[in-house]
Formats: structure tokens, C-alpha cells, sequence
């Protein structure tokens, strides 16, 4: 919450965004996976990957 105040006073509005949408993935990948749809939340986990990284491979 720290991180997100900062970001809110200084007005970096990159950041919040940037942190909602990782949220919004995690809850993605929440759901797929209760759900039981494996791909689903493989995908969803590949998604939170850094741009320009393999995804799910960096984890092998």
C-alpha cells in the first residue's frame, strides 16, 4: 500500500495503471484455476511475464 500511495502523490498514473492491470491478471488467474480451466490460468500467469521474457518457460 506504501508503493501505491507514493505513486498516487507523486501522480505517476504509469504505475497505478500498471498495478491494476497485474491485479486484474492475478484475479484472471484466480478465477481460470478455481474454475479448472488450467489453460486458462497458464495463460493468465504467462500474461504477468516482464515484456520480452518467455513466460511460463522462465520458470522451467
Amino acid at each position: 500500500m506504501h508503493l501505491l500511495k507514493d505513486a498516487v502523490t507523486s501522480g505517476d498514473l504509469g504505475w497505478i495503471q500498471s498495478a491494476h492491470d497485474s491485479r486484474s491478471k492475478v484475479q484472471s488467474m484466480s478465477g481460470a484455476r478455481q474454475s479448472g480451466d488450467l489453460s486458462g490460468a497458464q495463460k493468465a500467469f504467462s500474461s504477468l511475464a516482464p515484456r520480452g521474457s518467455q513466460g511460463l518457460d522462465t520458470l522451467a
